[in-house]
């Protein structure tokens, strides 16, 4: 569109405005069926999904069990990452400790270190 063409509308205002009145409605009569099918379809894949992976989700009670699992999983999960801290920092003190140690058995041979 060039600037000074004039623009030719096809519906009048009030016509637009009735259109879009009308679209609305029939948007907001099927807006609860097409949230049931979505929800449906969601619940649908995930029940695939988890038949996949050897759960079975399709009760609220399983859903509750898989729930139950996973928690217990992460809590092993931090469980092993707090044990290889410790684990890994009683081997680097060890480590430490035995080349300060060997540092000592080498001055001492050495002569670098008189005991009295």
């Amino acid at each position: 569109m060039r600037v000074g063409q004039e623009v030719t509308k096809i519906l009048s205002d009030e016509e637009r405005a009735e259109l879009e009145s009308a679209i609305r409605s029939a948007l907001a009569a099927e807006r609860p069926k097409m949230v049931e099918e979505v929800k449906q379809a969601v619940s649908d894949d995930l029940d695939v999904r988890f038949e996949l992976m050897g759960l079975s989700g399709e009760t609220p009670d399983a859903r509750e069990e898989i729930r139950k699992d996973f928690e217990f999983m992460r809590g092993l999960r931090k469980a092993y990452s707090a044990a290889g801290t410790r684990i890994g920092s009683a081997i680097l003190t060890l480590v430490l400790t035995a080349a300060a140690a060997l540092a000592g058995y080498g001055a001492w041979l050495k002569g670098w270190i008189i005991s009295r």
